[in-house]
């Protein structure tokens, strides 16, 4: 499985994370990653348990928009079926993209 730079969440603050919320708030995280604007990142609690993975975006205060959450993998780092239904449902019945989050499902 591939590996990504990890952004830490400082204690107590995977509340969010783990609801489904798709936004990190600078002030949640205790550890940047060293990463570009736009790289893909892991999320992971203090305690160093993967959450989710996110596009990391430095200069913001959301500085991670999460695409992809670790109860949607099972133990060999595949994505479950379930995961990527919901995550394609987004595509209208013609085949036009309903969203950008689609493009994340098609590549």
């Amino acid at each position: 499985m591939q590996t990504y730079p990890i952004l830490q969440l400082q204690p107590k603050k995977e509340r969010a994370v783990l609801l489904r919320h798709p936004w990190i708030f600078s002030g949640a995280v205790k550890k940047l990653p060293k990463a570009a604007n736009g790289d893909i990142v892991e999320v992971r609690t203090a305690e160093g348990q993967t959450l989710a993975w996110g596009f990391f975006s430095p200069e913001s205060q959301i500085v991670c928009r999460l695409f992809a959450f670790a109860a949607g993998m099972n133990a060999t780092g595949k994505w479950t079926g379930y995961e990527l239904n919901l995550r394609c449902s987004l595509m209208l019945p013609s085949g036009k993209v309903k969203s950008a989050a689609h493009w994340l499902c098609a590549a």
